[in-house]
């Protein structure tokens, strides 16, 4: 199985990063907990999304079964 999770980190959560509001680590940690809710069937969207609802990428699997 292959697992592909592709973000754009020039996206609106990350672009107060290192300066003003941003905090890239949260943001990062928003994102991957999307794909792996996505990944284990928890969230049926492989769309993943910023804190601001901005879409920043998307996951990738290349089998739809899901283990559970």
């Amino acid at each position: 199985m292959e697992i592909r999770i592709i973000f754009d980190t020039e996206n609106a959560a990350f672009q107060d990063y290192p300066h003003g509001d941003g905090n890239f680590d949260e943001a990062v940690k928003h994102v991957l907990k999307q794909a792996e809710d996505f990944l284990i069937g928890d969230r049926d969207s492989d769309t993943l999304m910023d804190t601001n609802g901005n879409t920043v990428g998307s996951t990738w699997r290349s089998t739809v079964d899901r283990r559970g």
